[in-house]
């Protein structure tokens, strides 16, 4: 009997595959999996995997509503997150079983791109069995999903993409396999379990609403000897999903800037964008791979004509076409009445169909010679491997260093700072990476230091009075900027009150790849005295006839590992017309010696006006506790041009150096504020 004369879902008998093949199937899906996890963690998360986090581990009732509560310390502001509940369900439960660290947060997305290997072969053997892929597309498509970009990029991210092209092909597979099922037990076994994978998939993104029509289709078709039912389980679910995703759409749309990162692109721009993403990923550049891009959309179109030959139609041979082509065109129809994509992410649902027909393509090509069969699998796995390689070595395809931040703040931060967080919308990422919990632990504990969301949500007038009110509380701000949400603070206003009203006296840029990061110390209250403070230890050392040390203070760290806080108090002797350096640090081998700039270079000998006392926030590292015990601070200076180091002439304290060139001071190492104590 022919295909054509099959009735619907009829099924041929295939042969089981050998138990060598079997085995070649099993390593390329531990390959997958271990390509998949190698270096899992070693990128920082993202905002939208800090709020996967948030949302997972908020209680189950604000997790299945979709609430996440948005803080500047001060206010709180509900919002209502952009998808469904079932990945963060997941999430949740890996979270309170394994911790929220980097590898655990997206193991979830790593074992449903895993799962979607054999997903996918057991769907084309479903199709191959139909006479509708080849016999050669089910072992091509699981090659190609386990080699795929796009699957790499968000299989490590912590996020439910993955996820979604999993139940996409697991709920067509169900419902095929419950059309063609002829025992009545076994039929509503098969349709409950349709159901329970499509309600998992309907719960892990709005967009799976845009793949139910061609379901309903193929359960019409199932019973369309039954009318009545057929019309009632149609209109039925098309009204459930329809209302379900409408209600979800209005509550979210609502929200202050919500919808603002929706566009709506032309076919044009779309078509690109989505066959780029399914072939080569996100980490090439589409202008130089295009003829890579284009080579797999011509080996997709090859699979979709052939599986469209007439002879194979009423095997559900338009299926695996309607399933790809169906949401992008559902969606170009919703974008003419509201911006609804943002990324090829978000069709990650049609990304496993696009895959198995460009495995028809090359299976198709296999059977008409095997040699052209492999000189396409080949070309097509170069540029693969090309864009893993990039992802995996260029720095473009990496994370913002949020790490970078926390380890800078963790080693500098002192008592008397106040950590300022720009905006307070990504709290979540900054509490992740930043010392933000051990701030407020430590000011419990009372120590001088506080942190703000910044700022304030929605209110600038409460933002300048706060920021306000810093000074004479506290002595430096550090002002943490990230650009990767651009709605909190897009003028910038933070840093420019703190421009006006400080002196900058740091600045660090951190690896951003598509935004900004970045870390400025600002200085409060003005860097200049009028005589030394009761607590600061008299020196009056005089390097030649240049600068004088007027004084000194030494201060606790902020917790253990912290810098030990130096206050020094200089004086110019004379108008200085070059630039002077020090070099400062414990005579001890545990110690790091500091050599550099008055205030880095932001308030340089240049500027200062001879007699007035300048008093310079500054630190030591030490690597070793030792505290309570005394210690001596080594001090030279010398000329940044030539390098010429500057005699000790005279000093009140301390002592100067057999070579003349170095100042001796005692230096008190005190407990750390909190951390480690006596006591503990």
């Amino acid at each position: 009997m022919s295909a054509d004369q099959l009735p619907p879902f009829t099924s041929f008998r295939l042969p089981r595959p050998h138990t060598v093949g079997r085995w070649l199937l099993l390593l390329l899906i531990l390959l997958a999996f271990a390509r998949l996890t190698w270096q899992l963690d070693a990128k920082n998360l993202w905002w939208d995997e800090s709020l996967s986090l948030q949302r997972a581990e908020s209680g189950w009732a604000d997790l299945l509503m979709g609430r996440i509560v948005i803080s500047d310390s001060l206010n709180e502001m509900p919002t209502v997150d952009q998808h469904p509940f079932a990945f963060f369900a997941l999430l949740a439960l890996f979270v309170r079983l394994a911790g929220e660290s980097e590898f655990v947060l997206r193991f979830p997305s790593v074992m449903a791109a895993t799962l979607l290997l054999p997903g996918l072969w057991t769907l084309g053997r479903l199709f191959v069995r139909r006479g509708v892929l080849p016999a050669q597309a089910p072992p091509l498509a699981l090659f190609l999903a386990g080699a795929s970009p796009f699957y790499l990029w968000y299989g490590q991210e912590a996020r439910m993409y993955t996820l979604v092209a999993l139940l996409a092909v697991l709920s067509t597979y169900l419902l095929l396999r419950w059309a063609e099922e002829t025992d009545p037990r076994l039929r509503w076994l098969r349709l409950a379990a349709y159901g329970g994978a499509t309600l998992a998939f309907a719960s892990s993104h709005y967009f799976a609403a845009l793949l139910l029509p061609v379901h309903g289709l193929v359960l019409v078709g199932a019973v369309r000897h039954r009318r009545r039912l057929a019309l009632l389980l149609t209109g039925g679910g098309l009204l459930a999903v329809a209302g379900a995703v409408g209600t979800a759409a209005w509550l979210i749309l609502r929200q202050p800037h919500s919808g603002a990162n929706f566009v709506s692109l032309p076919f044009s721009v779309l078509l690109p964008d989505l066959l780029n993403a399914y072939s080569l990923g996100l980490s090439v550049n589409i202008e130089q791979v295009w003829w890579l891009d284009l080579l797999f959309g011509a080996l997709a179109l090859l699979g979709s004509l052939w599986v469209l030959r007439r002879k194979v139609w009423r095997a559900s041979g338009w299926l695996l076409p309607a399933l790809l082509v169906t949401p992008v065109l559902l969606l170009v129809l919703v974008n003419q009445f509201q911006p609804a994509y943002m990324n090829a992410r978000h069709l990650s649902l049609i990304s496993g169909f696009f895959l198995l027909l460009v495995a028809g393509g090359v299976g198709l090509l296999w059977q008409r010679h095997w040699a052209a069969g492999v000189l396409a699998c080949l070309v097509l796995a170069g540029g693969m491997a090309y864009s893993t390689v990039n992802y995996f070595s260029l720095p473009i395809y990496g994370k913002d260093d949020f790490a970078g931040v926390g380890r800078v703040l963790r080693q500098e931060m002192m008592p008397g700072d106040v950590l300022l967080l720009n905006p307070p919308h990504m709290q979540r990422i900054f509490r992740y990476y930043l010392p933000v919990d051990d701030l407020t632990a430590a000011e419990q504990s009372g120590a001088k230091v506080h942190w703000w969301g910044m700022p304030m949500l929605f209110d600038w007038e409460k933002s300048e009075a706060v920021l306000s009110g810093l000074a004479g509380r506290y002595r430096r701000v550090w002002l943490v900027t990230s650009l990767m949400y651009p709605y909190g603070d897009p003028e910038q206003r933070v840093e420019a009150w703190l421009e006006d009203n400080g002196l900058r006296i740091g600045e660090s840029s951190f690896h951003s790849p598509n935004s900004i990061l970045k870390l400025d110390l600002f200085l409060l209250g003005g860097p200049v005295a009028d005589a030394l403070p009761a607590d600061v230890l008299p020196v009056q050392a005089r390097f030649g006839d240049a600068i004088e040390l007027a004084g000194y203070r030494v201060g606790a760290p902020l917790w253990p590992g912290g810098t030990i806080p130096v206050t020094y108090y200089w004086r110019g002797l004379r108008p200085l017309d070059i630039r002077y350096k020090y070099i400062a640090g414990l005579e001890s081998q545990t110690a790091q010696r500091t050599e550099r700039e008055f205030y880095d270079g932001f308030l340089p000998s240049l500027w200062w006006t001879p007699g007035t006392l300048i008093v310079e926030e500054s630190g030591i590292q030490r690597e070793e506790a030792g505290w309570g015990e005394n210690g001596v601070l080594s001090l030279q200076l010398y000329a940044a041009d030539s390098l010429t180091k500057l005699p000790v002439v005279t000093t009140q304290a301390g002592a100067i150096a057999d070579d003349g060139l170095s100042l001796k001071l005692p230096f008190p190492l005190f407990w750390p504020e909190f951390g480690v104590t006596p006591e503990n």
